[in-house]
This record gives structure tokens, C-alpha cells and sequence, in this order.
């Protein structure tokens, strides 16, 4: 019996730090750019532009695609609104009948 209660408390223990680790970690900022880590790096020369002009268009690509998916949801709600009205003018026809 004690021994099952070591184990569980080691158990808990070890999962709390590890939720513990992966909150903190959720909290730090994003890095972002092509190198973010902080780190000096050589920044001249054709390949690495070619690497942050293409890293600049796929940002760029993905707000478009975070803007449109906005935009879908926004007409979906809209859209729910004027169905549960129709939905809500059909059910009191019915109860009249």
C-alpha cells in the first residue's frame, strides 16, 4: 500500500513538471524571421536574400490565408443567424397550426 502511494506521488510528481515546462513554454515568445534565434549570423550574399525574400512571401501568404479564413467564419455566423431566424419563425408556424 505504501509503495503504491510512493510511486503515484513520484508519478505526479513528474507529469506536474512536465505540464509545468509546456505552459511556460507556450508563454514564450515566437521567433520569428529567418533566423530567430538570437544568434549573429553572415547576412550577405544571394542565398541567404533569395531565403528571407521567399521567408517574407510565405508570411505573407499566411495572413492572406488567416484573412480569408476570418472572412469564411464571418459569413458563416451570418449566415447560422439568418437560418436560426428562419428556423425560429418555421417552429412558431407550426405551433399555430
Amino acid at each position: 500500500m505504501q509503495a503504491t502511494t510512493v510511486i503515484q506521488n513520484v508519478y505526479v510528481g513528474l507529469t506536474h513538471s512536465q505540464i509545468q515546462e509546456h505552459e511556460e513554454r507556450k508563454k514564450r515568445p515566437k521567433r520569428k524571421g529567418k533566423f530567430g534565434d538570437g544568434m549573429a549570423k553572415l547576412v550577405t550574399g544571394d542565398k541567404f536574400t533569395e531565403g528571407v525574400k521567399e521567408h517574407n512571401k510565405e508570411v505573407e501568404r499566411q495572413e492572406e490565408a488567416k484573412t480569408a479564413r476570418e472572412e469564411v467564419a464571418r459569413l458563416y455566423k451570418e449566415a447560422m443567424k439568418q437560418w436560426t431566424a428562419q428556423e425560429k419563425q418555421r417552429l412558431e408556424q407550426n405551433k399555430k397550426r
